[in-house]
């Protein structure tokens, strides 16, 4: 406003309206009505977060849409973009655009009703132990977290996509610490429903041990079903996240305040999530479909010994994963590097073994992986590292979890070591691929 002040009197032969060194003492008078506005200011954000939750009760879908639209509306005023009964878009208004003290005024106050709304969203979630389960379908208290969570993910991306884009470097500064918050409260809410569905998840993979993958008739207990098939695990696999996508993912997409058509039917949920739409429930679908990906590699890097069949029967299970996961979940090229491990790992299961320590494919993939896929070409005499150290497969698969590949690499080294100290025979080429691996 100085600035303009400045400017719009800045008349040659006149002396000017804002004399050398006296802006300071104009911006000093000027502080009280700046105090004025912020206080207004937030006494009406306030109030339109306590009309959201009127009576106590958790919002409904039109006191949510209100919410939205009446920040908008502060904002648009504070800005100076009401003109002639019409709200304008944040960043048309002049002064406050360009004035990156009066963008901090405005972002003030904002950001003060943000922590008060995450903080009224946190006291109305439920907390009791069936919001942490994934049965059937999801019960009372767990659609009630679905809605108030969608509250804050639809204020979160308004605010984000209209507010904090349009706002100098120190406004938003301001503004960015409560959006993350916000952020964090809405994704620590849902976090446990996620948690219990990985962990059964993970659970049926595991079953991958148990499909008869290392039988040479290409089935258990000499079965020989056709290699066309998946695998029972991944048919398993693929059900359980169907289901949670259309009965959990679904609501929590269609939660108070979240707006969009419906989201039934394969490839709904990665359409509704295209673009960032949600970011709350997008970012934790995103992690559930990095996990699968990561876990698949993991154990099936981990099966020994592999047949030819097997071989063939994994590669059907990896395109089923693909499959299910951009069917229910995400579109594959937003998963990143897990999608192309996850992908890599389909020809490295038919590469031979004298190829793997130069094969391309070694970028996409975790060496821990390719180490373990070749100790399962190697005799039986050369142990797996979990083997080696009597626990089991899944086990070792949460020791992994908390371990970087050089630690992995190491246990692969010490079995390779342990094998060469009692004289073991056989599997030279397995055990040259292995250290040339292990020396990349």
């Amino acid at each position: 406003m100085l600035e303009r002040l400045e400017r719009d009197t800045d008349v040659r032969g006149v002396a000017p309206a804002v004399p050398p060194g006296g802006r300071a003492q104009l911006a000093l008078a000027l502080a009280p009505f700046r105090d004025a506005f912020a206080q207004s200011a937030a006494e009406r954000y306030e109030a339109l977060v306590s009309a959201a939750f009127a009576r106590g009760a958790a919002p409904s879908r039109a006191a949510a849409a209100k919410l939205v639209a009446g920040i908008k509306g502060e904002v648009a005023r504070a800005q100076g973009g009401v003109a002639g009964g019409h709200a304008g878009t944040v960043g048309e208004a002049g002064g406050a655009g360009r004035d990156a003290d009066m963008a901090v005024l405005v972002a003030a106050p904002l950001s003060q009703a943000l922590y008060q709304l995450t903080e009224r969203v946190e006291y109305h979630l439920s907390t009791g132990g069936e919001t942490k389960q994934v049965a059937a379908t999801p019960t009372a208290s767990q659609l009630r977290n679905f809605g108030l969570v969608g509250l804050l993910e639809e204020v979160h991306l308004n605010v984000a996509a209209t507010v904090l884009t349009a706002l100098p470097r120190e406004a938003a500064a301001v503004l960015a610490p409560a959006l993350q918050s916000a952020h964090a409260a809405g994704e620590e809410a849902l976090a446990a429903v996620f948690r219990a569905i990985v962990g059964r998840l993970e659970e049926t993979l595991l079953g991958m041990h148990e499909a008869g993958l290392g039988d040479v008739a290409g089935g258990a207990k000499g079965a020989a079903p056709a290699v066309t098939e998946a695998s029972k695990y991944m048919c398993d696999l693929r059900r359980q996240l169907s289901a949670f996508s259309a009965d959990f993912v679904v609501r929590m997409l269609g939660g108070v305040g979240v707006s969009g058509g419906r989201l039934g039917g394969a490839g709904g949920v990665p359409r509704a999530l295209a673009g960032g739409a949600h970011p709350i429930v997008g970012g934790l679908v995103l992690k559930l479909a990095r996990r699968l990906c990561i876990f698949f590699v993991r154990h099936a890097a981990l099966v020994r010994p592999l047949a030819d069949a097997g071989r063939l029967r994994l590669a059907r299970d990896i395109a089923e994963l693909e499959a299910a996961i951009g069917d229910s979940l995400v579109a594959a090229e937003t998963v990143g590097a897990p999608a192309k491990a996850l992908r890599a790992f389909k020809p490295l299961i038919f590469l031979e073994t004298a190829k793997v320590p130069d094969s391309l494919l070694l970028h996409d993939l975790p060496s821990s992986a390719v180490l373990h896929h070749l100790l399962s070409r190697a005799p039986p005499a050369l142990r797996s590292p979990h083997a080696q150290s009597g626990i089991s497969v899944s086990q070792y698969s949460t020791w992994m979890d908390r371990q970087a590949d050089a630690a992995v690499g190491d246990r692969v080294r010490q079995c390779v070591d342990a094998h060469a100290r009692t004289g073991g025979s056989g599997g030279s080429e397995v055990l040259g691929a292995i250290r040339a691996v292990l020396e990349r």
